[in-house]
């Protein structure tokens, strides 16, 4: 099994010996997919940082007593969508890693 770093590193060298191997695989779809899903990795880091500074903030209104209850709950109603918008990243992110693992003759080992 090979290292999705490695492969990503060294796509050349890994076609040439999956060539000599006999194995017909091209690393093509499977390099696009391991893409989309370090950028929807990165599009959930992103969003999970946002939501964290939007509780922090929410939790420095509360602490601050500030009595302006559209302002925490617009703050809450963002939160709640932030975490929507998480989750949905995540499997996304998931399918796509899903999808690399079912490409025929993938020898490529798909972990974080």
């Amino acid at each position: 099994m090979l290292d999705v770093k490695f492969v990503r590193d060294h796509t050349e060298e890994v076609q040439q010996a999956l060539v000599k191997r006999g194995m017909n695989l091209s690393l093509d779809e499977f390099l696009t997919l391991e893409k989309e899903r370090r950028e929807l990795l990165g599009q959930v880091e992103t969003l999970k940082n946002t939501r964290n500074t939007v509780s922090l903030e929410i939790s420095r209104l509360k602490k601050a007593k500030e009595n302006n209850p559209l302002y925490g709950k617009t703050h809450t109603d963002e939160t709640k969508e932030l975490m929507k918008q998480v989750a949905l990243g995540r499997k996304h992110s998931e399918e796509t890693k899903l999808k690399m693992s079912t490409i025929k003759g993938n020898p490529i080992n798909i972990y974080e």
